[in-house]
């Protein structure tokens, strides 16, 4: 697999390592990538898909792997549990695409 390994698998949580390795298989955009967030006093964890597939939605999941809602998207959606999501702190990126694959 060309993908950027997951940074400290070993410290995340089981469902969300298993729904990374299933992202990375499947994202098509080149800039795809997963970043951990503290949103609503938890730990979130948006699955960008990137920017060459238009009104493509990106996950939240929260570390369960439960989904909490999607960003983007045909209607522009900015909202996560009813609050806007802008208000999410960065914490770290955990997985991006490898910029030596080629966008499908």
């Amino acid at each position: 697999m060309a993908c950027k390994s997951i940074q400290n698998a070993e410290a995340l949580p089981k469902p969300i390592v298993q729904e990374i390795n299933r992202f990375s298989a499947s994202s098509a955009c080149k800039d795809a990538s997963v970043k951990q967030l503290e949103f609503q006093g938890q730990a979130v964890f948006l699955f960008d898909e990137g920017t060459c597939v238009m009104d493509k939605e990106s996950r939240v999941l929260d570390k369960n792997g439960k989904l909490l809602g999607q960003l983007g998207g045909f209607t522009g959606n900015t909202t996560i549990l009813g609050e806007d999501f802008s208000k999410a702190q960065f914490q770290k990126e955990l997985w991006r695409k490898s910029p030596a694959e080629p966008n499908p």
